[in-house]
This record gives structure tokens, C-alpha cells and sequence, in this order.
């Protein structure tokens, strides 16, 4: 009673025994087939049809099901036949579009409609992460429904090239592996920490992440383009974003359900009409504080080793003042 068979052609797919067994069901039934290729994604040639057995050697566990090697090697040849779609390298609402028109049988421009909103909530991502845009696309598209009535505006995942609004009221930064050495979101950051009242939820978005700590601060300098003042205030605004309690939404994990998801998305729904303390006002905070502690210690005859300015690289200009 399958309407479409959707394969994700992701790199290792064709070396998921049960996947393939999945294929040859669609194969054997007629099924419409739609392909969505991934970059890295190589449909068999006769060279892997022939060398199945060696790359998948479990795959005798599909002749329980009535699929042997020929089924596999007719569904594999099968594949260069079907509908198929190349996915960017760089995954955006923008090129979800035309992927959005294809599968829902929808125009462009009704895609557009139903899609994209303003930026005054606006959700941050690696632009160059494709699985962290896709957790902000997923994000933003289950808030959104929870949002309508509210005083928040709908909230739309920021694209590369383009800025925080002067207007912006809350936003989302879905935290990832390396997002920090990102430099569009190192421009994002710094932009919300300049807005009077705007408040930022950082969404943790892998199993693995890690809060930063002082020595990611280190890590990052070779790597960013700032100069030294604004690398110091970006040290203060990650900082300051982890103020705020974060919202866990990894809908890549195995364990993340259909159940588990609303779930997550209510709790962000939730926090982002609670009360928050805008970014700007938690950096000065961390500022005021960082320097004036650095000024009583230099009242009581401590010396500042370089190890210090390693470990806190936020407090700068009053430091500097005090010194001199």
C-alpha cells in the first residue's frame, strides 16, 4: 500500500543489507521510486554488483525473506532507471524548494508560500553542516504550527549571506560539532549580541556535543578572521549564550520518534515565549564582571600570567585602562 518509496542516497546505503532488502521489495511490487542522491552518492556499477557479497558479507540474512544476490543485482541496475535528485552541497530552505516540489507534487512558488517566513526568529546553523541545517529546517517547521496566536513571528532558519534583523526578538542556535569556527556564525553571534533586547536558546543538536570550554577558546583563534578585539567579545558571547539552559532536538538519532520530537519541540515552543534575558545584556555582564575582577587582583599585587589571558580572553579594554 506503498503511494512512493523514498531512498536517501546516502554515501554507505548501498552496504545496509536490510535497506537494500527494502529496495528489492519496491523493485519486485512496482513501487514508484524517488532517489534523492547525496553528493558523495555512487549509483552500482557491474564492478559493486559483482563485489556485493565481499562489501556486505552478512548479506545471507536477506535469503530468509526470499531475496537472493540476483534479486540484488537486478534491483541495483534498476536504480539508474528511477526518478532521481541531486542533493546540493550546501542544504538551504532555498534548494529544499524545488526537493519539496518534487516530492509533494506542489508548485515552487505554493512551496514558498507554505515555507519561508521572516527572520525576526530567526534559527542559526552551520550554513556549511548540512545535518545541522536540516535540524534547524525541522526544527522551524514543527515550532512554527505551535507559534501561530502567539507574539512571537514564525521563526525561519537564517541562510548564509544574509543578517540578523535589527527587529529580531528571540532567536535559536542549534549547536553543533565546529559551529563556532564557522564565520558566518561568528558574524550571526556577534550581530544578535548587538540587539537591545533579543534573547538566543542554544538548541544542542548532537549526542556528542560538547559546552565549549577554555581551551576551545584557543582552538578557535588560529582559525578566525576577528581581530583581536572582536575574537574576545565572540569568546564572551558563547559564553554568555550558555547562560541560558539549552533544549536538547537531535532528530537524527536513532532513538528521536515520531512521539519524541513534538515532545521536544513543545519544550522549545515554551521556552521561546518565557521571559529571556537579551544576549547583549548577559555579555555586559560577563564584561563588567571579567574586568572588574582582573582590576582587584591587579590592586592586590597579583600578577597576570599569560595562562590568564588564555583562559578568559573577555576582558580587554577596562583591563588594559586599569593597568595603564
Amino acid at each position: 500500500d506503498t503511494e512512493t518509496f523514498l531512498i536517501l542516497g546516502s554515501p554507505a546505503i548501498l552496504t545496509r543489507k536490510w535497506c537494500v532488502g527494502e529496495m528489492v521489495t519496491a523493485h519486485r511490487n512496482n513501487v514508484k521510486t524517488l532517489l534523492l542522491s547525496w553528493p558523495a552518492f555512487l549509483k552500482p556499477d557491474e564492478k559493486f554488483i559483482e563485489h556485493f557479497p565481499t562489501l556486505v558479507p552478512d548479506y545471507g540474512e536477506l535469503a530468509n525473506h526470499g531475496i537472493g544476490l540476483s534479486d540484488v543485482a537486478k534491483t541495483f541496475r534498476w536504480l539508474h532507471t528511477v526518478a532521481s535528485h541531486n542533493l546540493p552541497e550546501k542544504f538551504t530552505p532555498s534548494s529544499a524548494f524545488p526537493l519539496v516540489s518534487m516530492l509533494c507534487g506542489q508548485s515552487l512558488s505554493a512551496c514558498r508560500m507554505t515555507t519561508f517566513y521572516s527572520t525576526d526568529c530567526p534559527v542559526l546553523a552551520n550554513p556549511g553542516d548540512t545535518e545541522a541545517m536540516a535540524t534547524a529546517m525541522v526544527l522551524s517547521s514543527m515550532l512554527n504550527p505551535k507559534l501561530i496566536g502567539t507574539r512571537l513571528p514564525l521563526t525561519s532558519v537564517l541562510e548564509e549571506g544574509n543578517d540578523v534583523l535589527d527587529g529580531a526578538q528571540v532567536a535559536l542556535m542549534i549547536c553543533s560539532s565546529n559551529c563556532w569556527k564557522s564565520a558566518q556564525v561568528e558574524r550571526w553571534l556577534l550581530q544578535t549580541s548587538q540587539l537591545p533586547s533579543c534573547g538566543v536558546i542554544p538548541v544542542i543538536a548532537e549526542d556528542n556535543f560538547l559546552v565549549p570550554s577554555p581551551s576551545m577558546y584557543e582552538e578557535l583563534r588560529p582559525t578566525s578572521l576577528l581581530d583581536q578585539q572582536e575574537f574576545q567579545r565572540y569568546c564572551m558571547v558563547i559564553k554568555a549564550l550558555f547562560q541560558e539552559i539549552a533544549v536538547v532536538f537531535v532528530p537524527q538519532n536513532y532513538s528521536s520518534t515520531h512521539e519524541d520530537l513534538p515532545l521536544r519541540a513543545n519544550q522549545a515552543a515554551g521556552r521561546l515565549q518565557a521571559t529571556l534575558t537579551p544576549l547583549a545584556e548577559k555579555v555586559r555582564a560577563i564584561e563588567d564582571r571579567d574586568g572588574y575582577k582582573r582590576i582587584a587582583e591587579i590592586d592586590k599585587g597579583v600578577t597576570l600570567k599569560e595562562d590568564d589571558w588564555k583562559e578568559n580572553p573577555v576582558f580587554g579594554e577596562t583591563l588594559l585602562s586599569a593597568t595603564l
